[in-house]
């Protein structure tokens, strides 16, 4: 594989937006094999163990990855946290065999990627108190009133009861879309592998408005 372009090589596709992960994997544009986790406390480990069966089942080791993808949100905050915690972890794994070059890592915007898959539809995510992230075809991401979405007249991917369809991403358009930022050298930095979060967290947010005026 040395000098072969990274995008040909071995690819892991995570995405862990909502309570259970699901991770694929693919060398070049081979067809792509699945594994998801069932909802639980061990996020991280599962994950892990996820995405080593699929290495092993193709006779392969995370140190064989070429590159990885994931979905960076919004989603599930600590889903999220989970695979970038994840990604971080097979960097590391790469890095430990000398002479290969660093493992490549293109981060996804969720909704970049259910609107790939769902050109039509617009997309609300990390729906709460009647806001949402919100974007559509010639529509911009960002947080808006869940009520903007609704009212551009298109099937609306969002979490129940607040959309027509669940926000499911296909996991082959995702390796699609990070197979293509790895060709073209969109990669991300390591310390900029960070999940999308809309807000702060509610307990930074809690523990804002319990603090003593400044003033």
């Amino acid at each position: 594989m040395s000098g072969a372009a990274p995008e040909n090589g071995w690819g892991l596709v995570i995405d862990h937006g909502g309570r259970g992960a699901r991770v694929g994997l693919a060398r070049g544009d081979e067809a792509l094999s699945e594994a998801r986790t069932a909802p639980a406390r061990r996020h991280h480990v599962d994950v892990l163990h996820a995405a080593d069966g699929l290495l092993r089942a193709a006779g392969s080791v995370p140190a064989d990855l070429a590159w990885v993808g994931w979905a960076r949100g919004p989603g599930s905050f600590t889903g999220l946290r989970v695979a970038a915690a994840t990604v971080q972890v097979l960097r590391l794994a790469r890095g430990a065999r000398a002479g290969v070059a660093p493992l490549r890592i293109a981060g996804i915007p969720t909704a970049e990627a259910l609107l790939a898959a769902h050109p039509g539809a617009a997309v609300a995510l990390a729906v709460k108190r009647d806001t949402a992230w919100t974007a559509a075809a010639g529509v911009a991401p960002g947080l808006r009133p869940l009520a903007e979405a609704r009212a551009l007249g298109r099937p609306l991917l969002a979490d129940p009861p607040h959309g027509d369809a669940a926000p499911v991403v296909d996991l082959a358009v995702l390796f699609r879309l990070a197979r293509a930022a790895v060709g073209a050298g969109r990669c991300d930095r390591p310390e900029d592998a960070r999940p999308l979060y809309p807000r702060q967290p509610e307990a930074v947010t809690i523990w804002a408005q319990n603090q003593p005026d400044a003033t």
